[in-house]
């Protein structure tokens, strides 16, 4: 990220996700209602009728299935969310960015110590921009424990214990969009904190493919995001996860690949195509 100003990344998935609520209902693959609140203003022009159609074909044309990779990720981590909260007592977020989670999702913030980590500069943005549309957030994110660590260089352990998290509490980690951005110690320090959790905690996260990433028709996609500051720094092959993730006492329990995610979620007819090189896991501390 470039000093002093949010994520762009993590605006992009935000708008991502308000032109997937904007689709129509039969090819809707997630519907998040609070993400256009939390856009800025440009960007929330963008959703306007005739425009968003322009920026959808000119996102596919520089980021081919990057769309439609993040509108599907967003629903697969929301349902593994779902299904693991009643047997967790802490809800982390690593790099929350724009989400929306406690607001679609009250529920969860209100019975559960629920924590939303990222970079001070993108941290502030989101609490400015929830504080001026009280009108739509009402006061859900008043039982949010924002949490402010620079994952490459600060310590997110001690930043975790010092706002209230505990190690001995079952836990499950959210980390969508923020991998692929970070080296990769950094990628191992954040593992091994979550490598510490209680037995019984889960990891729902995303990465792009190194095969696939390497590949010469993804040099354009590199340079995009080069040139906003976020650089691509970690990928990692679907079949070395399982011992990636073995070393910091992690299980995985599933891993879905981008043309699955696809055949999961999408009507037959719907013509978008998905990007084959991202995968999201579910991983678990056995």
């Amino acid at each position: 990220m470039r000093p002093g100003r949010p994520s762009y990344t993590a605006e992009g998935a935000a708008a991502i996700r308000a032109l997937e609520t904007l689709a129509p209902a039969h090819f809707r693959v997630f519907e998040d209602r609070y993400a256009l609140a939390l856009l800025s203003t440009a960007r929330r022009i963008r959703m306007l009728p005739g425009i968003r159609h322009l920026i959808v074909r000119m996102v596919e044309r520089k980021l081919p299935g990057v769309i439609a990779f993040t509108a599907a990720r967003a629903r697969w981590i929301d349902e593994r969310l779902l299904a693991a909260a009643p047997a967790v007592d802490q809800i982390v977020f690593l790099g929350a960015g724009y989400d929306t989670t406690f607001a679609r999702h009250p529920e969860l913030a209100e019975r559960l110590a629920y924590f939303e980590v990222d970079h001070p500069d993108t941290q502030i943005s989101k609490m400015e921009r929830i504080a001026r549309r009280r009108h739509v957030f009402g006061e859900t994110f008043d039982r949010v424990r924002p949490v402010a660590v620079d994952f490459q260089r600060e310590d997110l352990e001690t930043r975790l214990l010092e706002e209230g998290y505990r190690p001995d509490a079952r836990t499950c980690f959210v980390w969508s969009g923020v991998a692929m951005y970070l080296d990769r110690e950094a990628v191992e320090r954040t593992l091994r904190v979550i490598g510490k959790a209680a037995p019984g905690s889960h990891l729902l996260f995303d990465a792009l493919v190194k095969r696939e990433f390497e590949r010469s028709e993804y040099a354009r996609a590199r340079a995009i995001f080069q040139k906003w500051g976020e650089a691509i720094r970690f990928t990692i092959d679907p079949e070395d996860v399982k011992e990636f993730l073995g070393r910091f006492g992690l299980e995985v329990v599933d891993l879905t690949e981008g043309p699955a995610l696809r055949e999961m979620y999408f009507a037959k007819e719907d013509p978008r195509r998905i990007q084959p090189g991202g995968i999201v896991v579910h991983g678990r501390r056995g």
